[in-house]
């Protein structure tokens, strides 16, 4: 279930917008290899998708294709339009707890809309490309060659 509200959100805001604009543009699809873990067992691939928003995403099928993936999905975050307020920010967080959105204020400059996904396990790419897949509204990097 989505909430919509944070006692810490402008840290957090802080700390995204600080992390996305890390990212390469080219940020895409790739393998790495971890350090095993505890919490994973074991040496797992882990596969990541950037996906650009083109225009404003519906709030229910965002919900559904983040949470269809439990056990593969591992994280999500970025900022979106959403279709029920197009000229706010949301702030997009799934974790292990569930996913969180929180209204971070009007869009401002050149921003685009943009979700990191990070997946792990044999089925990390695919689990990827079926979330980008139900999300016709973001489409993945044309540097990644997925688009």
């Amino acid at each position: 279930m989505a909430r919509t509200a944070s006692p810490h959100g402008a840290d957090r805001i802080a700390g995204l917008e600080r992390w996305l604009g890390a990212l390469p543009d080219q940020a895409g699809a790739r393998e790495l290899e971890p350090e095993p873990t505890p919490e994973h067992g074991g040496n797992h691939p882990f596969a990541s998708l950037a996906l650009r928003g083109t225009r404003p995403v519906d709030r229910e099928r965002l919900e559904r294709a983040l949470a269809g993936c439990p056990q593969v999905l591992q994280r999500a975050k970025g900022f979106l339009r959403l279709q029920d307020s197009p000229q706010r920010r949301t702030l997009v967080q799934y974790s292990g707890s569930g996913l969180e959105l929180e209204d971070c204020g009007a869009w401002s400059g050149a921003q685009e809309p943009q979700l990191v996904l990070i997946a792990a396990g044999e089925r990390a790419e695919d689990v990827l490309a079926q979330i980008a897949a139900a999300l016709p509204e973001l489409q993945a990097s044309p540097a990644d060659g997925t688009s």
